[in-house]
């Protein structure tokens, strides 16, 4: 910034800066450059200008406590060179850097391998044009030093691509395929490097040598719940591991065994208590743990599915989810409702998901509910899709709690003229503007498919408005009559545990074909009751029951083999399960 370098620990929720005289750090220009080290992350370099000090006062700066505090680095002293255009560093040396300049006759990079102490022109340039090494008369805005080989340097220079194989002893023009167009940045991405071009897109190149010999972090590609109430784990395990644990707030829910590199897996956790699980995975190969970054999901409670949900928010209900929107009054309108915040916030998303599961009805599977949605209107004639389709809100349906599919298009207030009408005048709405929506399930979805249904309100960078309110939700209430008896399922069935073998626990998930008594109950190998897990009357319907590997009497039990069985209107059916500790 203008009065120096800010930092961020919290991903850019709050800032804090550390000033640095103006007469070091030169006015405010797009040339101002924070680079942090690739070999430490302590390690960071910024400025704008490398004056001599015989010829001026603004200079680099370096810090080694993460941005804490800067100290200013010795100038490059052989000639004067001014503004930069860019800054570099190195993959495996903290105390080496780079900077880079634009001017003609003079040196293109200054290279430090002693953290700012001294530096030496690796272009040629020392004693003006042409170069003596074949560095071309050009500026260069970015550099690349290679992780697997540091003597091999990529300049990114505005006729294209410079390369040295040498460390920078020698230079010419790359010839592999990029198009000779300048290049503002590049980037190594395990085994890609990619290059951002001036008018020429986008570029990368898959460089296999970049990742031999290199271990990394797993990731968690995707963690999401679905409408059987599982929780799935999307894991991207990039790297050979000796094994990998698999934490839920801390806990380890699985340890996986030795796998390929760049092995996908994906692992169903059941939800034994709903909130916030935060899902954390930990790769271990020859004794070293490489973890990764974390990621939080709001679970909710397993319900079984039903045909028909309605609901008019006068009474509480625990059946939705969502930060931002709530069930609660607002003057002008009668009773209770679902609101967005009022106004709702630019740049925002905010979901509110009907956490009991909708299985759809053959006949009359329609959605319906009244409403006022007062967002910003898109521009004249644009409908939703289009990217001047400004803000809109918008029922989704999953089946899977990942992929979301609109179940019809988004609208906005331009849906009724008295919508558009208050939104232009800053009208405060009141009932006398509420509408009547009704979808139909069976436009996105078979019958029996089993969905989620959440309700959505996307806001742009600009204007806002008053948002949305939700009211008298009915799911397939005309379907009610007869429709669970006639799609009742024919048989009992229980499906494996998930996971199997576990550790400490395991998801039954079960069909039940007719309403009374089940139970569903776990054996050892001699056949004794350990843990009675379903004892009472149930609904026809899919259900699932979580086992924690524990007996009656809460104690953990022994590794071995067990048996789930069970048992409705006198339909018996039984699963193995294995723990192993």
């Amino acid at each position: 910034g203008r009065r120096g370098v800010w930092r961020s620990t919290d991903f850019g929720g709050t800032w804090s800066l550390f000033a640095i005289p103006a007469g070091s750090w030169g006015s405010i220009s797009s040339f101002h450059c924070v680079r942090i080290s690739r070999a430490d992350p302590n390690v960071v370099w910024a400025g704008a200008r490398m004056d001599a000090p015989a010829s001026g006062s603004v200079r680099i700066f370096r810090s080694t406590n993460a941005a804490v505090g800067f100290s200013v680095v010795n100038s490059y002293s052989a000639v004067n060179l001014g503004g930069i255009s860019g800054l570099a560093t190195h993959p495996t040396d903290a105390n080496t850097a780079y900077v880079l300049f634009g001017m003609a006759g003079r040196p293109k990079i200054v290279r430090t391998v002693d953290g700012g102490v001294s530096w030496t022109d690796i272009t040629g340039f020392a004693g003006g044009a042409p170069s003596t090494n074949g560095f071309p008369d050009v500026a260069i805005y970015d550099l690349l030093v290679f992780s697997n080989d540091t003597n091999r340097l990529w300049a990114a220079t505005e006729i294209g691509l410079v390369e040295s194989l040498d460390g920078g002893t020698t230079w010419a023009m790359a010839n592999n395929g990029l198009p000779n167009v300048g290049i503002w940045q590049l980037i190594e991405s395990e085994d890609q490097v990619v290059a951002a071009t001036h008018g020429r897109g986008i570029w990368s190149v898959t460089m296999p040598e970049l990742v031999v010999g290199r271990t990394f972090s797993p990731l968690v590609d995707k963690l999401f719940q679905g409408p059987d109430g599982m929780i799935t784990i999307d894991m991207n395990l990039r790297s050979a591991y000796d094994s990998t644990d698999v934490l839920m707030s801390g806990a380890i829910i699985a340890n996986l065994p030795a796998n390929a590199p760049l092995q996908d897996e994906i692992l169903k956790v059941p939800v034994v208590t709903p909130g916030n699980k935060v899902i954390f995975l930990r790769g271990w190969k020859g004794g070293v743990q490489y973890p990764s970054v974390s990621k939080t999901i709001d679970a909710f409670a397993p319900q079984a599915p039903v045909f028909v949900y309605e609901n008019d928010f006068e009474a509480p209900t625990t059946d939705f989810s969502g930060p931002l929107f709530r069930i609660g009054a607002e003057p002008g309108f009668p009773g209770q409702a679902i609101h967005s915040p009022h106004p709702y916030t630019d740049t925002s998303a905010p979901i509110y998901m009907l956490t009991r599961p909708i299985r759809v009805a053959p006949t009359d599977a329609v959605l319906s509910f009244d409403e006022v949605a007062l967002v910003e209107p898109g521009d004249p004639g644009s409908v939703f899709g289009d990217e001047n389709f400004w803000d809109f809100v918008i029922v989704e349906g999953s089946k899977d709690g990942c992929l979301w599919t609109p179940l019809a298009p988004g609208w906005d207030c331009r849906e009724y003229p008295e919508w558009e009408n208050a939104y232009n005048t800053s009208a405060t709405p009141d009932s006398l503007l509420l509408r009547h929506r009704s979808i139909n399930l069976l436009d996105t979805y078979a019958t029996d498919d089993t969905i989620l249904v959440r309700f959505r309100l996307f806001a742009d960078g600009s204007v806002t408005g008053w948002g949305w309110i939700i009211d008298n939700l009915d799911i397939q209430s005309l379907a009610q009559s007869g429709v669970d008896v006639a799609r009742a399922p024919a048989a009992l069935s229980l499906e494996p545990g998930v996971p199997n073998p576990f550790r400490d626990r395991t998801a039954l998930a079960f069909v039940v074909p007719k309403a009374g008594p089940v139970t569903l109950n776990i054996f050892d190998l001699n056949g004794r009751l350990v843990r009675r897990l379903v004892d009472g009357v149930q609904p026809v319907g899919r259900q699932s029951v979580a086992w924690d590997g524990r007996g009656e009497d809460g104690s953990a039990l022994a590794s071995g083999i067990y048996f789930a069985q069970l048992v409705n209107d006198g339909q018996v059916v039984k699963r193995k399960l294995t723990i192993l500790k």
